[in-house]
């Protein structure tokens, strides 16, 4: 399971080669816009939305719905919370005490070989490194706060 934060998906790209679809797993009882924002592989901001994810359930997009049409060097992802929608404080997360407000999230990736169709699956990495000042230590690495993910 992973926790809110920025989560961010490396490799996506949009050509006539490989095609990569973006997705997020609200697994709260709020619906929650997200902000998803595409960086080339120089790490320019290429596009920026916001995307409303229902409660318990799961949105996907392709990098065209989200303001970029091709991509043909991989780059990356970058999903976060949108704080006028949901206020959260990533020091005083507590696991045991989840109320209904509390808003957790996946995020992935899939790259899809446009010749065979073939795709690869990629969950979103949480980085914590915004809070690390915040909370006094990086929650992610130390157990300070929330320590969820896919690759503990």
């Amino acid at each position: 399971m992973t926790a809110p934060g920025r989560h961010v998906l490396t490799g996506v790209r949009s050509d006539a080669a490989v095609r990569s679809n973006v997705g997020v797993v609200n697994i709260s009882a709020t619906s929650t816009n997200f902000i998803i924002t595409t960086f080339d592989a120089d790490g320019v901001e290429l596009a920026s939305v916001s995307k409303r994810v229902r409660s318990f359930s799961m949105s996907q997009w392709n990098l065209e719905q989200l303001g970029v049409a091709t991509l043909s060097t991989p780059g990356r992802v970058e999903i976060v919370i949108d704080p006028d929608t949901v206020d959260w404080d990533p020091c005083d997360l507590d696991i045991n005490n989840l109320d209904l407000d509390t808003v957790l999230f996946l995020s992935y990736a899939s790259r899809i070989d446009q010749a065979t169709s073939d795709a690869e699956f990629q969950p979103g990495q949480s980085d914590w490194s915004a809070y690390q000042d915040l909370c006094g230590t990086s929650p992610g690495l130390t157990g300070v706060g929330p320590r969820f993910s896919f690759h503990d």
